[in-house]
Order: C-alpha cells, then sequence, then structure tokens
C-alpha cells in the first residue's frame, strides 16, 4: 500500500532530518538575538561584551548543534500505525512523494568550543578561540522515492525514467584558530573583524553527481548513466581490481595515526568573519555579518573518486536478478552494476568554507522588553539555504 512499516533506526534517521523542520537552525538564530552572551560574537565580531574578561573553559563552554531539512516534517510523512500496528510507526511514502521538492537538503552541523578569551583594551574588544567543527550536507533528488521494484515494474508502456542526479553529501571536519577586533568607529556604529587560521581534517565531497536510470518493460531493458566525481580526504586503502576500477575501499588502518592524519597533515585554509552592529535610535538596533568567507587547501589522504559510463541491460542481462517467476530484483541489479564503475587518482583540492550571513533588527518595546527578528542564509558547496 501506500505505507510501510519502519525499525527504530530508520525512525531514529527521520526524526534527526526533520527536527528542525525547513524552517530554522533554532540555535544560531537565538544566540544571534542575545550579544550579551559572550559565544554571540562567533556569529557577529562587532558584538563587545559587557564584561571587560571573560574565559571560554574547554568543551563546557559551548557545545552548538544545528539539524535541520528542506524537504519534510517528521508528521509530515510519519504517522502512527492504527488497530493491530498501533505500537509502531509507518512511513507515507505517498506523502513523502509529495512534499520533496525537486532537490532537498539535510544539514547537521557542530561546532565545539576548546578554548577561548576575550578583553577590553581602551576603545578595542579582543577575542581568541580555538574551536573544532564539523558539517554534513546530503542532498536528494525527488525521484529518490521512485526507486522501488514496485514502481518499476509497473511502469507503463512507455517506460518510466528515475532521475537521481544531485545525490550526494558534503561532510567536513576541520579546527579553528581565530582572533578578532572590535570597536565603535562613530557613535553608534561599532564594527568587527576575525580572522581564522583553519586545519581541515577529514573531508568528503561530491563535485559531480548525474546518475539517471531508464526502465522499459516490453521489452524489458534497465538502461543507466552515471557520471560521478567524488573528492576525499581520508586515510584508506584503494584497492583496484584487474580493469583498473575500485575493487573495494579498506579501512583497516584509518585511525592507526590520528595525529598525523588528522592533526598535523598539512590541510590547511583560512577564512574570514566580518560584522556591524549600528543603532538607529535608543530604542532600534540593527547588525549584520558574514561569518566563515573561506577555503581549506586538501592535500593529505587524497582521493579523487570518478565514475562515466552507460549501461545497457536486455531481459537476459536482468534475468540472473530474477527472485521468482516474473519477478526481477531491479534496485539490486542496479547497485550491483553501478559498484564497480569508479576509479582514483591522488591529487590536492580545494573546498570553500560553509559561508553564512546573518542580518537582524531589535526593538526596545518596554524597560525590560526587547522584540526581534533576524535572517540566517547559509551558502554551502554554492547552494543557498536561507531562514528567518
Amino acid at each position: 500500500g501506500n505505507y510501510f512499516k519502519m525499525p527504530a533506526y530508520i525512525l531514529f534517521f527521520f526524526i534527526l532530518l526533520s527536527l528542525s523542520g525547513q524552517k530554522l537552525a533554532a540555535q544560531d538564530n537565538t544566540m544571534y538575538l542575545m550579544p550579551d552572551i559572550p559565544q554571540a560574537n562567533q556569529l557577529n565580531p562587532a558584538y563587545m561584551k559587557l564584561c571587560r574578561i571573560y574565559v571560554e573553559l574547554p568543551v563546557i563552554s559551548s557545545v552548538k548543534v544545528n539539524i535541520r531539512n528542506t524537504g519534510f516534517g517528521f508528521h509530515d510523512v510519519i504517522a502512527r500505525g492504527t488497530g493491530t500496528q498501533s505500537d509502531i510507526y509507518l512511513l507515507n511514502v505517498l506523502s513523502l512523494d509529495k512534499k520533496l521538492k525537486k532537490i532537498n537538503f539535510s544539514q547537521i552541523e557542530t561546532d565545539i568550543d576548546l578554548l577561548g578569551f576575550g578583553f577590553g583594551y581602551k576603545e578595542w574588544y579582543f577575542t581568541f578561540g580555538i574551536s573544532t567543527h564539523s558539517n554534513m550536507l546530503l542532498s536528494y533528488p525527488h525521484d529518490i522515492t521512485l526507486l522501488r521494484d514496485d514502481y518499476l515494474q509497473n511502469a507503463s508502456i512507455n517506460g518510466a525514467q528515475i532521475n537521481l542526479s544531485h545525490l550526494g553529501t558534503d561532510i567536513t571536519l576541520w579546527n579553528s584558530i581565530g582572533v578578532s577586533a572590535a570597536k565603535e568607529i562613530r557613535d553608534g556604529l561599532k564594527v568587527g573583524l576575525r580572522l581564522k587560521y583553519l586545519q581541515g581534517m577529514a573531508n568528503v565531497i561530491s563535485r559531480r553527481s548525474d546518475l539517471i536510470l531508464n526502465y522499459s518493460p516490453n521489452p524489458v531493458e534497465l538502461e543507466a548513466f552515471i557520471r560521478y566525481r567524488i573528492n576525499a580526504s581520508f586515510p584508506v586503502n584503494v584497492i583496484d581490481g584487474p580493469n583498473g576500477a575500485i575493487n573495494r575501499l579498506n579501512f583497516d588502518n584509518s585511525l592507526s595515526n590520528i595525529t598525523s592524519d588528522f592533526i598535523f597533515n598539512g590541510n590547511r585554509g583560512v577564512s574570514v568573519d566580518a560584522g556591524f552592529v549600528y543603532d538607529l535610535d535608543d530604542i532600534t538596533q540593527v547588525s549584520g555579518s558574514i561569518t566563515d568567507l573561506g577555503f581549506i587547501r586538501w592535500k593529505k589522504n587524497t582521493n579523487i573518486f570518478t565514475a562515466d559510463r552507460n549501461y545497457l541491460f536486455n531481459a537476459d542481462d536482468l534475468a540472473q536478478f530474477q527472485v521468482n517467476t516474473g519477478s526481477i530484483d531491479l534496485v539490486n541489479s542496479i547497485n550491483d552494476s553501478i559498484s564497480g564503475v569508479f576509479r582514483s587518482t591522488s591529487k590536492t583540492y580545494y573546498t570553500l568554507t560553509p559561508i553564512k550571513i546573518f542580518g537582524g533588527i531589535t526593538r526596545l518595546l518596554l524597560p525590560q522588553l526587547r522584540a526581534g527578528a533576524m535572517t540566517r542564509i547559509e551558502i554551502y558547496n554554492l547552494h543557498v539555504m536561507p531562514s528567518l
């Protein structure tokens, strides 16, 4: 039918994807409008603290986790069963099909402060901070819901196409050391600037992801076009097959030398934060900032995985995937066919850091009551994700 049962781990995955729905990444958005918190300076280096000195202790000072998903909300596609199925959750495939856009994004990012302090000196305010960051972005197209045997088996006489282009990921782990300075350059106008040295730990990024499947039931044919390029910086042993294609990846010794592979590995970069705060009048304040405008150069444990190939399977080719009379495991055949087409080379490459643009306005309504609004626009690998 339109529903199927979900194991507990899949339910947990859907909860993660839909916690923040498609509206906001709550912690940054809340903190941006609370400039008296020292960590808010990370979002706008123009914020000058009321205290003359502050110190951040490792980990316990600030741990930020932002989770968001642009495709759907939890209650859009997940429902508790009824009757004898009241103790399980069901995924509504038809509802998911209606909710998903052409391209969808799911993101999980973390920032952990390891050490930091700030202090005022004359008309200036300075900060220093060391942090570790991770950012995972998964992009998935609408047609991923069509990758089901029942859909392919029931395709019309004209065939069916599944476009899985833009199915990819961007995962980055890095450390940063930053120094900022802020000053009120004229009455009511404060500006700030932060410079950060970046040290990349690991990265996987889809530079190109084109995968199109055409299925025809009469005559039975399956055609696949695959064009992929994946850059990676991670210690892995690539084992090639006899035809030069990748046979398998060996991760047995990936964590055997953490110091040289993930910390002192030569993956370096820089980024810049800049911001302003302006008092329009005694009760109205506007602000804006841009953070993480920079790049990382990856040169340690790098692999460039590429695939460029077309496939055409007729009924005889697909017969080896027949699970019973009149039923072919098409999803399995697709996976088996494209798994051995990747090749790898090793070379240096660059990635952009996830740029964030903030803008806000606050107004004092009563002596102890202030209201505000802000926008957060993230540019991740040239994908724009706005929120309000």
